[in-house]
């Protein structure tokens, strides 16, 4: 019968095994990866139109009901973005579609 010191150990990178030094490192999106132009000029357009009215970020998603960290990556160009959550956006902005899509021609 084999002893525990005949079996080899697992290899730790393969079976996930960590002893807790190993350093975590998050998973980051490049702004170019992670949206399209329309997205961009979207995000741009809406912190513009928000900057405008002189809303925080808070306040529009409190009225609006969103996640304000959802609400900020767009803001921010790094989430995509769709006509739902617009259409929730819009009215909390007071503004016309136009406004959000000025400059996709």
């Amino acid at each position: 019968m084999p002893s525990a010191s005949d079996i080899p150990a697992p290899d730790k990178k393969k079976s996930g095994i960590t002893d807790g030094t190993e350093k975590r490192v998050p998973k980051t999106r490049k702004r170019s990866e992670s949206t399209t132009p329309a997205n961009r000029i979207i995000g741009e357009n809406l912190r513009r139109i928000r900057e405008s009215k002189r809303f925080t970020q808070v306040e529009v998603c409190d009225f609006a009901a969103i996640n304000r960290s959802f609400y900020q990556r767009v803001e921010a160009c790094t989430e995509n973005v769709t006509i739902e959550y617009l259409e929730k956006l819009r009215p909390v902005l007071k503004c016309r579609w136009s406004d959000i899509f000025k400059g996709l021609d």
